[in-house]
Order: structure tokens, then sequence, then C-alpha cells
């Protein structure tokens, strides 16, 4: 685990480098597991003038998971509010 404030210009020097927003987004999730460890996570990027969301990256999830998660027409923010351990994959619909 890295110290926070070494941590935290890793993400900053990761979110501003180049490449595509998607590989940004992966790279991001393999630095955040060092300085926050995590069983798994997804990130997306939101559209509040569509009320949608585009799914980016996402590490150590189940395929099922991922593919209810990759449907940007679903509100995302009732999927985060469920984000424990168990109740995350048990509050998700159809699983």
């Amino acid at each position: 685990m890295c110290s926070n404030q070494d941590g935290e210009l890793l993400l900053a020097e990761t979110a501003a480098s180049a490449g595509a927003t998607s590989e940004r987004a992966q790279a991001l999730l393999e630095v955040l597991r060092r300085v926050v460890p995590f069983d798994a996570a997804w990130i997306a990027l939101a559209d509040p003038f569509r009320s949608s969301y585009s799914s980016l990256a996402s590490a150590d999830l189940d395929d099922r998971v991922v593919d209810l998660l990759r449907d940007g027409d679903r509100p995302a923010c009732g999927l985060v509010a469920a984000c424990g351990p168990a109740a995350f994959v048990g509050g998700l619909p159809g699983l």
C-alpha cells in the first residue's frame, strides 16, 4: 500500500496521462488498488444531460455484473449506493 501523498500523486499522474479515457480508467483502478485495496471495482463516465453513463473500466467483477453495469440507460446511483460486498451482488436485479 502506498502512502496517501504518494498515492494521490500517482493517481493524478495516471488521470492526466496520455491515452484513451478507458485506458486511463483501467490504469486508475490498478493504481487505486495499491492505495486503497478493494475486491472489485467499476468506473463509469456519467452524462448528466442524458441521465446515462458509459462504462469505462472494471476490475475483478463477475461477467454478469459487468454486463449489467454496461447498460448505460440504467441509473447508476442505486448501484453505487449498494456497494457492500454481499449486498452489492445480491442487490443487483437479475443476479
